[in-house]
């Protein structure tokens, strides 16, 4: 690995983690961030509230603070933020609400943006969530512009490339962006390289997967 992490460092490309790759140990933030170091890691997604072990803004500026030191990158990520999909879990109260607590926890920890979804693989076609999600969007736009960080809304095997462009220019691209999974434009049977040739001008963070080679 030692040759591949020279390699993309010098391409200035940070390689990070998706916390929820590895959800099955249950690890909380220390675990994560020594995880990262022993890997060379420079960029870290967390998934809130699941790998922190607090909301409270002391915490959470611990959290910013070893990151920091540890010249770790932050990404943070929620779940789905629209109500008609079957994803939407009705306990997060309305979905602004939802956004506003991602928002709040992913700039007290100085994450670059706030990843989100809408479904998944079976709330295709994707069409009638999309009109439910934007005006959320509309709702939360002024407090998503007010902290400073944009929504990265994940292909998460529910939009085709074209859809998904059509869906963040409508939304507005100084509140979203793309969180460009790379394994799930297989979920709509989309060449993964056509996804990327329409979405990376939109992409704010990233996850990779081979999809061969997943269970």
């Amino acid at each position: 690995a030692s040759p591949l992490l020279a390699a993309i460092r010098n391409s200035g490309i940070p390689l990070g983690l998706d916390s929820y790759s590895v959800r099955a140990w249950r690890w909380k933030v220390p675990q994560l961030f020594d995880f990262c170091r022993q890997l060379k890691l420079d960029a870290l997604m967390l998934s809130i509230p699941r790998d922190l072990e607090s909301l409270e803004p002391s915490y959470l500026e611990q959290v910013r603070r070893q990151a920091e030191q540890q010249r770790l990158m932050l990404d943070a990520g929620i779940g789905c933020i629209c109500p008609t999909s079957p994803n939407w879990n009705p306990k997060q109260g309305r979905p602004e609400d939802y956004i506003a607590m991602g928002l709040r926890v992913a700039k007290a920890i100085g994450a670059r943006t706030l990843r989100a979804f809408v479904g998944n693989p079976t709330t295709r076609p994707v069409t009638p969530h999309v009109e439910s999600t934007l005006q959320v969007l509309r709702r939360a736009r002024s407090q998503i512009l007010d902290s400073g960080l944009r929504l990265a809304i994940e292909n998460h095997g529910d939009f085709e490339a074209r859809e998904m462009k059509a869906f963040l220019e409508a939304a507005g691209t100084d509140i979203v962006g793309c969180c460009l999974d790379t394994g799930n434009p297989m979920h709509v049977l989309e060449d993964p390289l056509f996804t990327l040739e329409v979405l990376a001008p939109y992409t704010i963070t990233s996850h990779v997967r081979d999809s061969i080679v997943f269970p």
